[in-house]
């Protein structure tokens, strides 16, 4: 329509809010924000309000609702919850051949049905897969997990311990200077391949 093409024209984010509410490819707040971002400051003022009551809400479920850890459980999360595999398809391998732990992958996809039986797939983006993370006695990455910490109000508990396994090569202290210094804070033990990245990375 001509008024469309004037919105488009003007490039004010209100054609699109349009099109976007004609289409039907989103609902609820969340979706709100999405389409108000694009009209300029004012929509990302607002994703970053919505983004702090969200974390201000997760930090209250995962410090008084989720307040059990499950020790023998362990949460992997491997390049943002892109497939099964690197260090950690191995680690939960041999955890699932010792048997006696629950195991969880966090997953972009968890339809795609690469996961070995014996691992639970829970989708990445989800109220869940923070849930399991506030539960977990054990979190694995081999990328970080700041989305969690910064947007979704992870924090670490009491008898949770922080595997990562980016561990880089030739020097590259990747989990070191990638992360931010709150989730550097959270980890307990850096997965190296060798003598020369374990000297390094202690330093």
């Amino acid at each position: 329509s001509a008024a469309q093409m004037g919105d488009e024209a003007r490039g004010d984010g209100a054609g699109d809010a349009r099109k976007t509410h004609a289409q039907g490819r989103y609902a609820g707040p969340k979706a709100l924000v999405e389409v108000v971002v694009r009209s300029g400051s004012i929509g990302k003022a607002l994703e970053a309000k919505f983004n702090a009551v969200r974390a201000a809400y997760g930090r209250f479920l995962v410090r008084k609702v989720w307040r059990k850890v499950v020790p023998r459980k362990v949460v992997f999360e491997q390049f943002h919850g892109n497939g099964f595999g690197c260090n950690m398809k191995y680690i939960a391998l041999e955890l699932m051949r010792r048997g006696g732990w629950e195991l969880v992958w966090l997953a972009n996809r968890p339809q795609d049905g690469e996961y070995p039986p014996g691992i639970r797939v829970v989708a990445r983006k989800s109220t869940a897969a923070l849930r399991e993370l506030a539960t977990a006695g054990f979190w694995c990455s081999n990328h970080n997990i700041g989305h969690f910490i910064r947007h979704r109000g992870l924090v670490k508990k009491p008898g949770q311990f922080y595997l990562q396994t980016w561990h880089g090569s030739f020097g590259i202290k990747c989990c070191h200077d990638v992360t931010s210094p709150e989730e550097r804070s959270m980890v307990d033990a850096v997965l190296t391949n060798g003598k020369f990245g374990t000297e390094h990375m202690r330093h």
